[in-house]
């Protein structure tokens, strides 16, 4: 018995295309050699999409090792400027210290 494939169009006897319970024929809808393709062409376009991933990854790690670089980080105090460590302000009480950033030297 032959079966036409959805995507080159052939029909190619049932042995050439994989099972499919749901299926009404029993059948993938594409052949075995067209599913391969398919599944070739959707592993180098994911492949693609990584490495993007990867180089934008690398180029923001970048940035963000030079930004360490010239900007030294401290806890003030929005109130009196005091500088100290996370939480509460010593001098204000109620005021709670914010994360700045200036040039290092």
């Amino acid at each position: 018995m032959l079966k036409k494939c959805s995507r080159c169009g052939l029909s190619k006897p049932l042995q050439m295309y994989h099972k499919r319970k749901d299926s009404t024929d029993g059948r993938q809808w594409q052949c075995k050699q067209c599913a391969s393709e398919y599944q070739r062409q959707l592993y180098a376009k994911r492949k693609k999409k990584q490495a993007r991933q990867q180089q934008q990854i690398e180029q923001q790690k970048a940035i963000l090792h030079f930004e360490q670089q010239q900007y030294s980080y401290y806890y003030e105090c929005p109130g009196c400027s005091f500088e100290g460590d996370q939480g509460q302000c010593p001098r204000c009480v109620n005021t709670t210290m914010t994360l700045a950033k200036r040039m290092a030297i």
